[in-house]
């Protein structure tokens, strides 16, 4: 059960999905971003949300199943949220 876990804690959102939304992040701050591009920003933006929210379910339930709690099992491995991916 814990390596399915860490499975999922260790994995991380696909770069080349994360290297466009610093791309497309950029274009809309400095007003270039089409209406098109937008959509996607948006699109990449939830995945990276729901990618994000899967990694803490995993990490709850790994704290839940030692006993302890979600921030001492995250001080434990290290992780700080946001991490950005």
């Amino acid at each position: 059960m814990e390596s399915l876990l860490f499975e999922k804690i260790n994995s991380i959102f696909p770069l080349e999905q994360k290297f466009r939304i610093i791309e497309l992040t950029q274009k809309r701050d400095q007003g270039l971003i089409s209406q098109q591009e937008y959509e996607e920003l948006a699109k990449l933006t939830d995945e990276m949300e729901v990618f994000q929210a899967e990694r803490i379910k995993a990490l709850s339930s790994l704290a839940e199943l030692r006993g302890t709690t979600l921030n001492n099992i995250m001080k434990l491995l290290g992780i700080v949220f946001p991490d950005n991916g």
